[in-house]
């Protein structure tokens, strides 16, 4: 990529172009920077894209500017519109339900619930894994809730200490089933 200023203003220019608007020049097959100069025409560095940020896009400048004598193409940034901020949301909101299925399972796999909820209806638990069984549902109940503020807040959603503890006893008791 090269520049080119043109009535006072750089301008992105191609070595092609160089080629067409000097029909009359015969120009070697690698036209080396120095003849490019000798035309007014110099190369551009692309500067490295910014580190993501969430809610932010960067976008690629639309002209190159001279930086201790070098023309760069830098990176702008700008807040994403609702519009575009819509996928992201979505996205991490079926990251965050994900996870907290992912917390619940990784406790009580499917089975263990199946078999749990026989047990509870039927009334063969007792008192102390009946409790265990309702300290149980309480949590699984927390987590439901707890997922969408994590999501709306960009909290990290691996980090423990963002969801609820699972209740002393819940393990031994899903560990029986």
């Amino acid at each position: 990529m090269y520049v080119k200023i043109i009535e006072g203003k750089p301008e992105i220019y191609s070595l092609a172009r160089l080629r067409k608007d000097n029909p009359q020049t015969s120009f070697p097959k690698k036209i080396p920077d120095a003849l490019a100069a000798s035309f007014g025409v110099y190369p551009v560095t692309v500067a490295d894209r910014p580190a993501h940020q969430v809610g932010m896009v960067a976008e690629r400048d639309a002209v190159p500017v001279l930086v201790d004598g070098a023309w760069v193409l830098g990176w702008s940034q700008r807040a994403k519109s609702e519009t575009e901020l819509a996928p992201d949301l979505a996205a991490r909101l079926d990251e965050g339900k994900a996870e907290c299925r992912r917390r619940i399972f990784a406790v009580v796999d499917e089975m263990a619930q199946i078999n749990l909820v026989a047990a509870a209806s039927t009334g063969l638990l007792s008192d102390a894994q009946r409790a265990a069984y309702i300290a149980g549902l309480g949590c699984i109940t927390q987590m439901r809730g707890t997922w969408p503020g994590l999501v709306e807040a960009r909290a990290d959603l691996s980090d423990d200490a963002n969801w609820p503890a699972v209740p002393d006893g819940a393990a031994a008791l899903v560990a029986a089933f």
